[in-house]
C-alpha cells in the first residue's frame, strides 16, 4: 500500500495498491503521485531513485529525504567544468558541528544540499548494533567502512534552498514524515488490517477494500475536525489521531 498525504490540511493526496513483490520505487511509475509547485516532498530510502530527484526539481517542487549509502557524490571542479567524486568518509571525519555542503548527486548529476548532523554516542552505538543485526539476518560476513562510519551522523539531501529549510530545521522537517508511520500503526492496531484468518480470494478482497473504505472514510472525518480545531478556535488545538479515529470507529463501524 503506498499512502501519500498533504500534510498541511491531512488529507490523503494518493493510495495505490501493487503487489507485494513490487519495489517501491515502481510507485513513481503508476501516475498517481501529483507534485505541486514550491512543495516539499518527503519518502523513505525505499522510493529513493535518482532520476525521480531530478523529476520533483523540474516541476518546481523539492525534496527532502536521508541520504542513501554508496550513491556517489560529486564536487564541481570549476576550472575544467567536470565533477569530481568525493570521499564522504574523509568528509564525515571533518564534521564536528552541523552542517551543509553543497554537493551534485548520482549518474545524474542533480544538484543538492548534503546537510549533516553528528549524532550522540548512545544513538551512534545503537544504530552499529542495529546495523550488525540487520547484517546477519540479510547473511552480510561485514559492514562496508562507509555503513560504519554513518552510524555516527544523520544525512540529508534536499535541493530546498537554506532559506527555506535552513539546516538547523531539516531534523524537524523530516521527522513529519513519520505522520505516515503514525497512520499505518492505527491502521493496524485500530483497525486490524493486517488481521486475516484464512478465507477464500473473493471473501478476502471484500474485506480488503472495505476495511480500506473504512480507512478513507476516518481518515477524512479525522481531517475535518482537525481543520475545525485549528481554524475556529481561538488557540490552535492538535487532534490526536489515535484517540480521534478510536472514537469514529467506535460510532461508525
Amino acid at each position: 500500500m503506498h499512502y501519500c498525504i498533504e500534510l498541511l490540511q491531512g488529507k490523503a493526496d494518493a493510495f495505490y495498491l501493487t503487489d507485494g513483490a513490487s519495489n517501491d520505487t515502481a510507485y513513481w511509475d503508476s501516475g498517481q503521485f501529483q507534485i505541486a509547485q514550491g512543495g516539499l516532498v518527503l519518502f523513505d530510502l525505499g522510493y529513493w531513485r535518482g532520476r525521480q530527484l531530478g523529476y520533483i526539481a523540474e516541476q518546481g517542487a523539492y525534496f527532502l529525504s536521508r541520504y542513501r549509502a554508496n550513491i556517489s557524490l560529486y564536487k564541481q571542479v570549476v576550472q575544467q567544468d567536470k565533477h569530481e567524486k568525493i570521499d564522504l568518509i574523509q568528509l564525515l571525519d571533518r564534521v564536528s558541528d552541523i552542517e551543509e555542503h553543497q554537493l551534485w548527486i548520482g549518474q545524474e548529476k542533480i544538484g543538492i544540499r548534503l546537510i549533516v548532523e553528528p549524532v550522540p554516542e548512545q544513538v551512534r552505538k545503537a544504530r552499529h548494533t542495529r546495523l550488525k543485526r540487520e547484517s546477519c539476518k540479510k547473511g552480510r560476513k561485514s559492514n562496508t567502512d562507509l555503513r560504519k562510519k554513518m552510524c555516527g551522523y544523520n544525512l540529508w539531501v534536499t535541493n530546498a534552498p537554506a532559506t527555506i529549510l535552513p539546516k538547523e530545521k531539516t531534523r524537524e522537517y523530516y521527522r513529519l514524515r513519520w505522520q505516515i508511520e503514525l497512520m499505518f500503526k492505527i491502521w493496524k492496531s485500530l483497525l486490524k488490517i493486517d488481521k486475516i484468518e484464512r478465507m477464500n480470494i473473493f471473501r478476502f478482497e471484500c474485506y480488503l477494500y472495505g476495511t480500506l473504505i473504512a480507512i478513507m472514510f476516518s481518515t477524512e472525518i479525522f481531517s475535518f475536525l482537525q481543520a475545525s480545531l485549528l481554524h475556529q478556535t481561538e488557540k490552535s488545538l492538535e487532534l490526536s489521531e489515535w484517540k480521534a479515529i478510536k472514537i469514529i470507529k467506535k460510532k461508525s463501524f
